[in-house]
This record gives structure tokens, C-alpha cells and sequence, in this order.
């Protein structure tokens, strides 16, 4: 049987996409399950030549590792973006590899 261990969404957004969401099951973190779902998303998007932009918080610094290591770049921040009042790095994938 097969399981699901991991899903994200991405939303068309302008001339590009927006990551909403990136879920790897705790018990399978740390495995690269994140950095090949996001290659996935990345070539989906680079198909279409579209860049994917995210937002990420501020102390998430594994996703952070992860998407500066898949080539995102930090471009703005939004204050008090997460209901619990953490900001938020804005982050977009422009150059197609």
C-alpha cells in the first residue's frame, strides 16, 4: 500500500505562481521528501516559464535553507503576516535553471 508522506499546492498567481503550502509528515522530515517535491513544483512551473514566489517564517530556518538551496531569493518581508504576529520572508524563484 502505498502512503502520502508529503503534499503542496501552488496557486496560479499573475505571470507566476504562489507556494501555499509545503507539508512533509514529521516522521519522514529530513529524508529530501521537501527538496523533491519542490523540484517537481519548480519544473512544473519552469515549463510553463513561470517564476513561483512564497512566504516563509522568518524562523523557519530549514525551509529557508531549502528554498535558498533551490535557488529562491529573499525579495521582501511581511510584518505580522502569521496569526501569532511572526513575520514573514517573501521569497521568489525567477531565474529558470
Amino acid at each position: 500500500m502505498k502512503k502520502v508522506v508529503g503534499y503542496a499546492h501552488l496557486k496560479p498567481a499573475g505571470e507566476g505562481y504562489d507556494l501555499m503550502y509545503l507539508y512533509v509528515a514529521p516522521e519522514y522530515r529530513r529524508r529530501g521528501i521537501a527538496k523533491e517535491i519542490m523540484n517537481g513544483l519548480i519544473n512544473f512551473a519552469e515549463k510553463r516559464g513561470k517564476n513561483i514566489t512564497l512566504e516563509v517564517r522568518k524562523s523557519n530556518c530549514n525551509a529557508i535553507d531549502l528554498y535558498t538551496g533551490l535557488g529562491f531569493k529573499k525579495i521582501s518581508e511581511r510584518k505580522r503576516y502569521y496569526s501569532d504576529g511572526e513575520d514573514a520572508w517573501i521569497m521568489c524563484l525567477t531565474e529558470l535553471r
